[in-house]
Parts: structure tokens; sequence; C-alpha cells
């Protein structure tokens, strides 16, 4: 038996796995709107090697989606909670790829918003902090 993180739900639908309902929801989103898609696209983070006789397997970063729109390659990530994992990839991946938009989408209130620029998330955060603090 695996343990899930965060209580998400695997699915598989039109012979795909989803990891969550959120990115099954987002799938639809693109397919609705007939944007060409990748699907768990991956990228090379560091290739193999070896140190000292040991074999080093490479670092792969495996997004949920990749989309080009207006000649730019958007990796798109459907999240709950990042985990420390996540958070040094989007850093080794934002080093190796400069040119490529990696977006992180949450639901948040009902909507998908980007992790990484939703203004309202954080202003609630500091507020809850706030209030904690109190």
């Amino acid at each position: 038996m695996s343990f899930r993180k965060y209580k998400a739900k695997r699915i598989e639908i039109d012979w795909i796995k989803f990891d969550s309902k959120l990115e099954w929801a987002y799938y639809e989103y693109l397919r609705d709107k007939q944007i060409q898609m990748e699907i768990h696209p991956r990228y090379e983070l560091q290739a193999k090697f070896t140190y000292q006789e040991e074999k080093v397997r490479a670092i792969y970063y495996i997004a949920d989606f990749s989309i080009i729109k207006d000649w730019i390659e958007y990796v798109i990530d459907i999240k709950g909670m990042p985990t420390e994992n996540a958070k040094l990839k989007r850093k080794l991946f934002m080093y190796k790829y400069p040119e490529k938009v990696l977006q992180r989408l949450v639901r948040y209130k009902g909507e998908r918003v980007n992790y990484f620029d939703n203004e309202k998330r954080k202003k609630d955060n500091r507020k809850k902090r706030l209030n904690s603090n109190q």
C-alpha cells in the first residue's frame, strides 16, 4: 500500500494516470480549449555520473504539463503543498532552463492560480501569521 501525501487521490482517464483530481481537471481544461500539450514531460536537471566507482543516477524534473504559447514553453505543475524536494528541483530547473516559464498551479478559493504570483494568497498568509501571534 502506498502512502499519498496530502490525501490526493490518483485517477486514470483516457489511459493517462493523474496524481490528483486537480491535475485531471486541468487536463480537461486544456483539452476543452484544444491547447496542444505534452503530459508528464521530463527534463534532465543533472546527468548521470560516476563518483569513486559509484554510479549516480541522473536527476529529472517531471512536470505535469508542457504547453507552447506565443513561442514560449510553459512548464506547468499542479500542486497542493510543495515538498522540500519539489522546491529544490524547482530551483535547479530555473537555473538549467531559464528560457522556459515554470508555473505551479494550485486551487485557491475555488480558482486555479499560479502559486508563485498569487498576491491574495500571500496577504492571507501574512494575516494568518499576524492573527496567530496575537
